[in-house]
């Protein structure tokens, strides 16, 4: 739950993404725009807010003038989001969605409305989360400016 007062702006914002339009969170804190944007990716089994509350994300995101984007996982067939990021975690049912196609679709919609400053795209991730920030920042190196992974492993080459 979000706590009153905090957020400059909140909006749920149908995303145009390439591989599906499941639509994302976007946390603006009256940044100036375009701001740096922090894609916040959750690890398996947790909501898309978890990581926002674990690691205070709103508060840092007023203080420091960025915007966060939340996207959403998939659910898989015992009820668990997740990210299709490498073949070591987490599509444990075979569904092969394009994660890494919706999650740039979100970027790059953030960077064309000039939200976002394409020169400081940032992903954090979760474990499962981090597992995809690793394969966004293989796959699509020029777009991403660092990431942080906590517990999520590169892909194996």
């Amino acid at each position: 739950m979000l706590r009153a007062g905090l957020l400059v702006a909140v909006a749920l914002v149908a995303a145009t993404a390439r591989a599906d339009a499941r639509g994302y969170q976007l946390l603006a804190q009256g940044a100036k725009q375009p701001a740096p944007l922090v894609v916040a990716l959750q690890c398996y089994g947790c909501s898309p807010t978890d990581l926002l509350r674990g690691l205070d994300l709103e508060a840092l995101a007023r203080r420091h003038g960025f915007v966060v984007a939340v996207p959403v996982g998939h659910t898989d067939s015992h009820g668990l989001p997740f990210w299709n990021a490498t073949d070591a975690c987490c599509d444990f049912d075979g569904r092969k969605p394009d994660d890494v196609g919706y999650v740039m679709g979100v970027i790059d919609e953030l960077v064309k409305k000039r939200v976002a400053d394409p020169k400081r795209v940032y992903l954090v991730g979760f474990s499962n989360g981090g597992f995809l920030a690793h394969r966004l920042a293989c796959d699509h190196a020029g777009a991403i400016a660092a990431i942080v992974s906590i517990g999520g492993g590169a892909p194996q080459s």
